[in-house]
Parts: C-alpha cells; structure tokens; sequence
C-alpha cells in the first residue's frame, strides 16, 4: 500500500497476496528484517554506550547526541541490509528467487547499479535513524535519571 503496489484499497491488497502467496505472504521479509535489525541493534547499542564514557557524559541530552551518532553510523552501515528488506517484502512470488540470501542480493544490486544501488536511500535513512536515536535515547536516560533520583531521595 505505501508504494501504491495495490492501489484498490487495504481488503483488496490483502485478497490479493492471500490468493498469490498464501498466508506467508502476510510474513515475506520477515527474515530479511532479522538479518537487518539483528546487526543494527548489534553495532548501535555498543557503540552507543563507548560514546557515552568516551565523552564522558552525564546529561541527558549528551546521551542524546550519542544516541543520534550512534544511530547514524550504523543507519549508514545497515543500508544495505535494509535494501534487501525492501526489495524482498516488494517483491512479488516470481521474483523472490532473486533475493535467496543477503550476498545473492548484494550481487544483483552491483550489477544493476553499483554502491549507488546497494546504498539506495542512505541519506533519508541515516537521518531519521539519527533523530529517532537522539530522541529515545535522551528519553531513556532522563527517564533514567528520574527514576534513579526518587530512589535515591525515598531511602
């Protein structure tokens, strides 16, 4: 629906891939997304707290701006993983065989356009990646901080 694939309304896309796919068509991209998210949350949550005793820091918004770095870089360096994603769960039955594993993928998409191709929405992504990291993990740690000072004044 998000890229107008079923442009006839949300019941009629869902007849759709039900009659096509099955009910697993409701799940295509569920393994592209682990091997996405998994590595994602591997890179960023590390470096995240390295930028935090590297820098010292002990304010929220200093976490922030860690968080946003953190989430930034590894934006930038999942890139590829979440193209992957994107063309596996917008792909249609016929084309799935294209997309067998991260590395079948990765060669499809240097013939077909080089880094440009493989890195596709870098940009976009690495910026919003970097907003939501500097928002939710400012909050987690002035929720942190809040949470550890009423500890602290009721005993």
């Amino acid at each position: 629906m998000q890229v107008f694939q079923y442009e006839a309304g949300l019941m009629a896309a869902m007849r759709h891939v039900y009659r096509h796919d099955g009910l697993l068509g409701f799940y295509r991209g569920f393994q592209a997304t682990l091997q996405r998210e998994i590595p994602f949350a591997c890179l960023q949550f590390p470096l995240y707290e390295y930028l935090k005793r590297h820098w010292q820091v002990d304010k929220a918004w200093q976490a922030a701006l860690c968080g946003s770095v953190a989430g930034g870089v590894t934006a930038a360096l999942t890139t590829p993983l979440d193209v992957i994603k994107t063309r596996t769960m917008l792909s249609t039955r016929g084309e799935l065989h294209q997309y067998r594993s991260p590395l079948d993928s990765i060669r499809m998409l240097w013939k077909e356009g080089g880094l440009r191709r493989i890195f596709a929405g870098v940009g976009p992504r690495t910026l919003w990646i970097s907003v939501g990291g500097f928002i939710f993990f400012g909050a987690y740690e002035k929720s942190k901080q809040i949470l550890m000072h009423s500890r602290t004044t009721r005993a």
